[in-house]
């Protein structure tokens, strides 16, 4: 009589592999979004640049701050939501690089210079000249810019990721870069995060 082999599931991939934590960053984002629908919105803090901007004290926009319906973020800083949006990606990020298996220390580190490059380079390509489209001239005061637009911004940022790493960094990547440089695993959470704003709820209040 043949014997039967039972195939196991490897059950640990769940937590061990990227593909996994993408989706699980993911729906943790949308799922703390959900709130909002009842004027609860527990990512009201987080901030995006306001491209095209000229003041740089008008440069940073909290979401929270930008809503109607809620007052609750009216007295944050803009400069301190940075810090909580780096301290939250940095908290849930690095625990599950620790899960997979990487070098926490490491992955800090690594983490934390590729935060700093990415805000500070968004928030640099939000300068006016860099982006506004000529619609927006008179009220900016301005005569001329590069008018790629705020979606343009993105274009800025893949041309310097290829020119710092095809160019700064054409051999390899530095040990402490490559363990927080994950950017296959970025991708992938965004792709989540963009599927979950097909449809409407309250994440597309923070787009």
């Amino acid at each position: 009589m043949a014997t039967q082999t039972t195939a196991k599931i490897d059950w640990s991939s769940l937590w061990k592999r990227e593909d996994w934590w993408a989706l699980w960053i993911g729906l943790l984002i949308f799922f703390l979004s959900l709130p909002g629908y009842y004027g609860i919105y527990l990512l009201g803090w987080v901030p995006r640049v306001s491209a095209p901007w000229l003041n740089p004290s008008k440069s940073i926009i909290i979401v929270g701050q930008a809503l109607t319906m809620t007052k609750a973020y009216l007295g944050l800083n803009p400069l301190l939501s940075v810090l909580f949006l780096y301290l939250f990606l940095l908290a849930i990020l690095t625990l599950a690089a620790r899960l997979m298996g990487h070098s926490v220390r490491r992955f800090m580190a690594g983490f934390t210079i590729m935060f700093i490059l990415t805000f500070g380079f968004w928030w640099l390509f939000g300068y006016a000249y860099f982006n506004a489209t000529p619609d927006q001239y008179a009220k900016l005061h301005i005569t001329w810019s590069i008018p790629v637009g705020a979606d343009g911004i993105l274009i800025y940022l893949l041309l310097v990721g290829l020119f710092i790493s095809n160019v700064v960094f054409y051999r390899k990547l530095p040990a402490v870069l490559e363990t927080g440089a994950r950017t296959e695993w970025y991708i992938k959470t965004a792709i989540v995060l963009l599927g979950a704003l097909v449809a409407p709820h309250p994440l597309s209040t923070y787009h």
